[in-house]
């Protein structure tokens, strides 16, 4: 095999490994939240895991100001 070629099937297998990661990741946030909206429901409160979270929040929940 030509040098060049080995190099297109390294960058293909790498390219090929990240979108298998983004899809396990996505797969996962789909995961997450199909189980946040199966507790919530019929509850009007959206799920947390939708929600933005702020510095501020983090403050509060520590007691800080």
């Amino acid at each position: 095999m030509k040098e060049t070629d080995m190099k297109d099937i390294e960058r293909l297998t790498r390219k090929s490994e990240k979108d298998r990661l983004k899809d396990q990741k996505k797969r996962a946030e789909d995961r997450d939240l199909d189980e946040e909206l199966d507790d919530t429901f019929p509850a009007s409160d959206p799920p947390s895991i939708t929600q933005p979270v702020h510095e501020d929040d983090d403050e509060k929940d520590d007691g800080k100001k």
